[in-house]
């Protein structure tokens, strides 16, 4: 049975290894062996001439013009030239040592193939798998894109092996990525970050761990892997982010159905990290999706379209991820949430940022503006007070809070605290001219008004005494508290009465 289980495998291969030129070498002689028994052919040149005008036109034809269009049509079929072809490829060179892998090769392939169809992507893309001697290098990777149609080529080998009874699977690829000059570079360091780092110079080891030969769990997996190379290649597309998008929500759906009956092993260089499927789950499809939802609601907010950034903002902030990246979407969130004049959970968001960081400038400078629109200003003095003494290098944040507060002054010239938000920031960073000038102005203009006194003070102290001179008479001050309510909670030792 196994004999003829291998003999059905190797059959099903054939059409592949056709592909290559040594199997289109076998073909073509096949096909030339196959017209030379159909057709008589004369032996010696008399009997040529002996035939008529129209048998001698009709012979020449039948082994010149069918073998000619037989090769044209296998150079097109093998996947080397794409000339009728007008959707995007996705391309798969890849040489499989053992005919029975080709049954998991090509299932995973079918399963890909569903699965554009399903998210509505089939008149656009099309997964191609061409003859494995086909692509041989990185170099001829990128030749073969510049030629066809490729938005990314896939190239390397399967091999089979076993392992204490269980059926490993090696993969081993590279990836050559399309990268045109017309998209933006945001996009294309997205491709670079999350494709690259997925799937360059990685060899994927998926492993049978119940040691069954399950053609479709394992070619499930490999459908993963090549899934979210579809994806990420929709990427080097103009607009083509809403369809990785749309793909990678997919995928992560597909991955959380699955049962975990497979093992991955990574290895690069020396180093071997064997793995679980999820992560997948955990690692590139969720960093991808964050990286999207960050980059389009960024460009939303430039549209000035806060509904929409706010909901892409908020879809990126429930993937787990780390402290930093959290932080890059709680701090353009609680932005948005400004402009919706949702300033309750602008506030608390910015609250997040601080529990997190304590020391973020952003959350600080955010939650002073927020009180001051709350008209709270004892509160927006301690913000502002912890900004300004936090000595922060952050040049770039600083520009963009005093052309914010610029464009509140003019939407609310009646709220007098903004001018010194705005004096503050300039006289502890940009500008102790500019800055001495505003919180002049301010003091003058909210003389003898009560509400206003603890920003007054805080203003007064800065012109007077300068950034540094005021943090030393602030930590003065709060010594100074803190040793009058030592005195007054110590507690004094029992008298007795001998001591009295």
């Amino acid at each position: 049975m196994d004999e003829v289980k291998e003999v059905i495998e190797f059959i099903k291969s054939a059409p592949h290894r056709l592909k290559t030129k040594i199997g289109g070498l076998i073909g073509a002689l096949v096909l030339y062996c196959l017209l030379y028994e159909i057709r008589f052919v004369p032996t010696e040149i008399n009997e040529f001439l002996a035939f008529g005008f129209s048998d001698q036109v009709l012979l020449i034809g039948w082994f010149t013009i069918i073998p000619a269009l037989t090769l044209a049509w296998w150079w097109i079929w093998s996947g080397r030239s794409n000339l009728f072809c007008k959707k995007k490829l996705v391309v798969f060179c890849i040489a499989r040592s053992n005919a029975r892998l080709h049954d998991y090769y090509t299932q995973s392939l079918d399963l890909v193939k569903s699965f554009i169809a399903d998210c509505g992507l089939s008149a656009q893309i099309e997964i191609k798998d061409i003859g494995s001697d086909i692509i041989v290098s990185d170099e001829s990777a990128s030749q073969y894109i510049r030629k066809n149609k490729a938005l990314v080529v896939l190239h390397g080998t399967l091999f089979l092996d076993r392992d204490d009874g269980n059926f490993i699977h090696h993969y081993r690829f590279r990836v050559t990525w399309k990268t045109p000059p017309n998209i933006a570079a945001r996009i294309q360091q997205l491709v670079a970050a999350d494709g690259t780092l997925f799937c360059s110079n990685r060899n994927w080891d998926i492993r049978e761990i119940d040691s069954k030969q399950d053609q479709e769990k394992v070619a499930g997996a490999f459908s993963e892997i090549i899934l979210f190379l579809v994806a990420v290649s929709q990427l080097t597309v103009r607009n083509g982010a809403e369809q990785t998008i749309n793909i990678l929500l997919r995928l992560r759906n597909l991955l959380n159905t699955r049962n975990a009956g497979i093992s991955v092993t990574f290895t690069t260089g020396e180093k071997v990290s064997p793995q679980g499927l999820s992560l997948l789950r955990q690692g590139r499809v969720n960093a991808l999706l964050q990286d999207l939802y960050l980059d389009h609601a960024v460009l939303r907010i430039g549209e000035r379209n806060f509904d929409d950034a706010r909901a892409l903002l908020q879809a990126a902030s429930v993937i787990p991820n780390s402290k930093e990246k959290q932080i890059g979407i709680l701090v353009p969130l609680a932005y948005c949430l400004y402009h919706l004049s949702d300033i309750s959970s602008a506030k608390q968001v910015s609250s997040q940022i601080i529990e997190l960081d304590p020391k973020n400038p952003n959350a600080y400078v955010n939650l002073g503006f927020l009180e001051i629109v709350n008209k709270d200003y004892a509160k927006a003095a301690v913000y502002y007070k912890k900004f300004i003494f936090g000595s922060y290098d952050c040049p770039h944040l600083v520009t963009q809070v005093v052309e914010f507060l610029g464009e509140r002054i003019i939407e609310m010239p009646q709220e007098s605290a903004l001018k010194f938000a705005s004096g503050a920031v300039n006289f502890a960073y940009l500008d102790e001219s500019k800055g001495r000038s505003e919180l002049e102005e301010f003091i003058a203009d909210t003389k003898g008004t009560s509400h206003y006194q603890p920003l007054s003070a805080l203003a007064e102290n800065l012109i007077k005494r300068g950034v540094e001179g005021t943090k030393r008479y602030i930590d003065r001050q709060q010594r100074r508290r803190r040793s009058r309510s030592n005195r007054k909670t110590r507690t004094r030792p029992p008298r007795f009465a001998g001591n009295q």
